[in-house]
């Protein structure tokens, strides 16, 4: 149909009667016909009728569960920058708790992604306080999103609003030591060690995968230039521009130190590359009231079934015990 929708679009469209809608509102009705008299068949324009398309404006906010009478949550995207990973823990909170993610900017393909933290934080505050504009607030972010998640406290506290939790879902502190053997030195030399042991079939694999990593950065380069120059990029190839553009975001990013109350749940399950880190993952130097839980699973399934039904119950409770906090404080 010539029309692109965003991953996030299959949370306020779950049915296909709904998708068509949105096809509709996207395209039109066929000229000389009106919506009414239009038949299902013909209610779309064809691509023949089809001019230059105005272009879309963006949202990052993606109501997954509106209903509920307890303080929102808002979870931030992780590098990828789409929310849909998200369903799972939205479905196993309480009816009562209202859920809404925030999808990067150029999850589209169709805009540019942020180009830094700070502003990221910023824009997807403005749209957070379009739905509830005074706090308390309850902000996460699922990995790269809960770096995020702290800015948006951060920004909050300076514009007078109070942040009750911020809770990071296995988010990393982007700036973490060095693994042990780590340094360009005692890569040579590991290489020099097991090309003498190996042979050539060695030294083909590493030209091999150093071959594979030049062809993904020329190509992460050119989708890139897609993106500036206007193009729609297809949506298999869109996370290599939000990954990319994220880290980069992430690794310029100064995070300053928070006070406020913050939850980690980190996944029990680690790559041992990972072994040399800190049980806070790196956050213990910027984060003064720092509690850490461990969930079931890995990076990838701690958000999903069975794992997340201890994550929601977990996160639930944190999020139900800020009331409990708050009326001990006003006491």
């Amino acid at each position: 149909f010539g029309v692109d929708l965003s991953l996030a679009t299959l949370f306020q469209a779950p049915t296909i009667a709904a998708v068509a809608e949105l096809i509709h509102a996207e395209r039109g009705p066929v000229p000389g016909q009106s919506a009414v008299a239009a038949g299902p068949e013909t209610t779309l324009r064809r691509d023949a009728d089809v001019g230059p398309q105005p272009k879309r404006t963006w949202s990052a906010l993606v109501p997954v569960r509106v209903s509920g009478d307890d303080i929102p949550f808002f979870c931030v995207h992780g590098a990828g920058g789409n929310v849909l990973n998200f369903r799972d823990l939205a479905t196993n909170l309480p009816d009562s708790r209202p859920f809404y993610g925030l999808q990067a900017r150029g999850s589209d393909g169709s805009h540019l992604p942020h180009e830094s933290i700070a502003t990221m934080a910023s824009d997807y505050l403005a749209e957070i306080r379009a739905v509830q504009p005074a706090g308390p607030y309850l902000v996460g972010g699922y990995s790269g999103g809960g770096i995020v998640a702290v800015e948006m406290a951060r920004q909050l506290a300076e514009q007078g609003e109070d942040t009750d939790l911020v809770v990071l879902l296995d988010t990393f502190h982007p700036d973490q030591p060095q693994r042990p053997g780590d340094s360009k030195s005692e890569k040579v030399r590991s290489h020099v060690v097991l090309a003498r042991e190996r042979g050539l079939s060695y030294v083909g694999n590493v030209l091999s995968n150093r071959l594979k990593h030049w062809a993904f950065r020329l190509r992460a380069a050119r989708l890139k230039l897609r993106t500036k120059l206007g193009l729609t990029l297809p949506l298999p190839l869109r996370e290599i521009v939000m990954v990319e553009a994220f880290l980069k975001a992430a690794a310029n990013h100064e995070t300053p130190q928070y006070d406020g109350p913050v939850v980690l749940f980190t996944a029990a399950e680690r790559a041992h590359i990972f072994d040399h880190l800190s049980p806070g993952l790196g956050w213990e130097r910027y984060l003064s009231d720092l509690q850490i839980e461990k969930i079931p699973g890995n990076h990838d399934s701690l958000v999903r079934k069975p794992n997340v039904r201890v994550l929601a119950d977990k996160l639930e409770a944190e999020l139900a015990g800020t009331v409990e906090r708050r009326a001990v404080a006003a006491r």
